[in-house]
């Protein structure tokens, strides 16, 4: 049995005793404002001999944060394990998430809302969950989304 037969099968075990998979269809309307909003984020750094400070500024659509967003990319999780609470998600493959580069806000911290079992690094899937804007001027991180529910998994 391959690593995918595996990982397929661990998803099928983990979901039963429910009526559909973690991550079947959820029945929110999306907002359709995903990676084009999340696009429009600009990040400025300012670097000094003595200080650090990453000045962000979102969108008038993602200022107060959005209660559901939908996002398709390329997910990795942020730690090891079996189960996955977080991963980065990126919009395409050629985004860096951990660079300093004018298009770093192409990605998201997730933070899954039930944890799923591991997957292979760069896996495309779907997610919906609440979008919260950090405004924490010590990263370049600018869009959390927080009790994400994954959607869909596409195994290559």
């Amino acid at each position: 049995m391959n690593r995918r037969s595996v990982l397929k099968s661990s998803l099928s075990l983990a979901t039963l005793g429910t009526a559909t998979p973690i991550w079947a269809s959820v029945t929110v309307v999306p907002t359709n404002r995903g990676w084009t909003d999340l696009k429009g984020i600009t990040i400025h750094e300012i670097v000094t001999d003595t200080t650090y400070e990453v000045i962000k500024t979102f969108p008038q659509s993602l200022q107060e944060g959005l209660e559901n967003i939908e996002l398709t990319g390329y997910a990795t999780p942020i730690t090891p394990g079996s189960m996955i609470h977080e991963l980065v998600l990126i919009s395409d493959l050629e985004s860096c998430p951990y660079c300093s580069v004018s298009d770093h806000n192409a990605s998201a911290f997730v933070k899954l809302k039930t944890p799923i079992p591991e997957f292979p690094q760069n896996t495309s899937v779907r997610i919906q969950g609440r979008f919260t804007p950090n405004l924490d001027p010590t990263t370049w991180e600018a869009a959390i989304i927080e009790d994400a529910v994954v959607t869909r998994i596409n195994f290559a």
